[in-house]
């Protein structure tokens, strides 16, 4: 499971994307793992930003921590 907390993944942080593919790998290849997202944004914005990373369904998204 790969958690994020608060950031965005936004285009223009094309660096911090590189790295975070780097390490997670190919979406595709990973398609038992999982990606959590705690952000205040909207689900479809989030969904939107953290697209290579979501394999199909496998994803959460939650408001808070708790």
């Amino acid at each position: 499971m790969f958690t994020v907390f608060g950031y965005s993944a936004p285009k223009t942080d094309k660096s911090a994307i590189e790295l975070l593919k780097m390490a997670w790998g190919d979406v595709e290849k990973r398609n038992l793992e999982e990606i959590e997202i705690i952000d205040i944004a909207d689900e479809d914005t989030l969904k939107d930003s953290w697209n290579e990373f979501i394999h199909t369904h496998h994803y959460s998204i939650h408001t808070s921590f708790f």
